[in-house]
């Protein structure tokens, strides 16, 4: 290895847990690495896939400062095992030829997963309690190993980050972590997510008009699975479709697990001629669906940020979302809020979204300012707060 500039803060990040087409915690690991590429107080040592090079060398333009190790094998069980066994042998490699770089080491695992490494600084993001709090709404064996790794993550790390005080407060309340816990807010990406505009408006009608998007919508961002409560968004979007006959909903986001309670709603939707599954779309894509819709709901009965939301907020898109959660804490008064599971409330938010007015148009400016505060640097600020505390500053 040639010489490695000596920064404030020597980061060894893992992410071999990426898929190539992120979502959720995904986003979160890539934005943060990219944020820490760009910083002057980071040195960062990448841990990737071995087939997972490509994406992340186009983060890191300086050779002489940043690298990328590829060095877990692509299979899932066999990453899993890298990451539980053989990541600590990764950054031995790292101290044990240059040495100084020991001083500032941390090494963080951006999804609940550290291994125990005895004399290296240790951060574990921990994005929500739902492996704990809600086993029924992750696949078994998911829930099964994370769980396991939550639990281990407490007890190894040196510091502990959350992207909420929502989310801090349940750790805080169920495992009574030792160490210090900080919250980093996760952030936007302003090249993608900001209000319409004539030139944007202009292309983003094109963009839709590719998908077969034409007409009004309600829309939904995320991966549909069982926590992000969409067979209650079917039924709410039902009732405001027997006054709107021209309404449709649109649900943009890959299939998650348990589908079933999903597809059978939408069996029994009386309007299911009106609701489309796009899929999962680019995020060029959501944003040209958040800057159009008529209304953008994101009932999700629980999560850790919900970054779709401030995304939605950043594009000026009128919102509804779930009160008493991490979305709650971060729309202010800009968002209408429901209760987990009234259809009847989200059907009277989404009709009051839809009717527009002055008192819409507040609140969409209202979130507009706050989406500004959600940046990615902020982000990395607090993230560095929590690797000083690690290293016991």
């Amino acid at each position: 290895m040639e010489k490695i500039s000596v920064r404030d803060y020597n980061l060894v990040l893992n992410v071999t847990s990426v898929p190539q087409k992120p979502a959720g915690a995904g986003r979160y690991v890539y934005e943060l690495a990219k944020a820490a590429a760009g910083s002057r107080d980071v040195t960062l040592f990448l841990c990737a896939r071995k087939n997972d090079t490509e994406r992340w060398l186009n983060l890191m333009p300086d050779s002489g400062h940043n690298r990328i190790f590829s060095v877990s094998p692509a299979a899932k069980p066999a990453r899993m095992f890298y990451e539980e066994f053989l990541l600590s042998r990764s950054v031995k490699k790292i101290t044990g030829e240059s040495p100084e770089l020991s001083r500032n080491l941390v090494l963080h695992g951006p999804h609940y997963t550290i291994p125990s490494l005895p004399g290296v600084a240790k951060v574990s993001t921990v994005h929500d309690l739902t492996l704990v709090e809600h086993r029924e709404w992750h696949e078994p064996a998911k829930a099964l190993y994370f769980g396991r790794a939550l639990r281990q993550a407490v007890k190894r790390a040196q510091a502990l980050i959350c992207p909420s005080e929502y989310s801090a407060q349940k750790l805080l309340d169920i495992f009574k972590p030792k160490c210090p816990v900080v919250v980093a807010r996760h952030g936007v990406d302003f090249n993608l997510f900001y209000p319409s505009n004539p030139e944007s408006s202009r292309r983003d009608k094109d963009l839709l008009e590719s998908l077969g998007i034409s007409r009004r919508y309600v829309l939904h961002v995320g991966t549909l699975e069982p926590r992000k409560n969409i067979p209650l968004l079917i039924r709410a979007f039902d009732v405001v479709a027997d006054s709107d006959k021209d309404l449709f909903l649109l649900l943009a986001g890959g299939d998650g697990w348990r589908m079933e309670s999903i597809d059978r709603a939408l069996k029994d939707a009386r309007h299911k001629d009106r609701i489309k599954k796009l899929g999962y779309v680019s995020d060029a894509a959501v944003a040209a669906l958040l800057r159009k819709a008529a209304a953008v709901c994101y009932p999700s009965a629980e999560e850790g940020f919900g970054l779709p939301a401030a995304e939605a907020l950043a594009c000026g898109a009128p919102l509804v979302t779930t009160a008493g959660s991490a979305m709650a804490e971060i729309v202010g008064g800009s968002a209408l809020l429901i209760s987990r599971d009234s259809r009847d409330e989200l059907a009277e938010a989404i009709t009051e979204q839809l009717a527009g007015g002055s008192t819409v148009t507040s609140r969409r400016q209202t979130g507009l300012e706050l989406a500004s505060n959600f940046t990615w640097e902020k982000s990395l600020k607090s993230h560095l707060k929590a690797y000083g505390l690690a290293l016991g500053g």
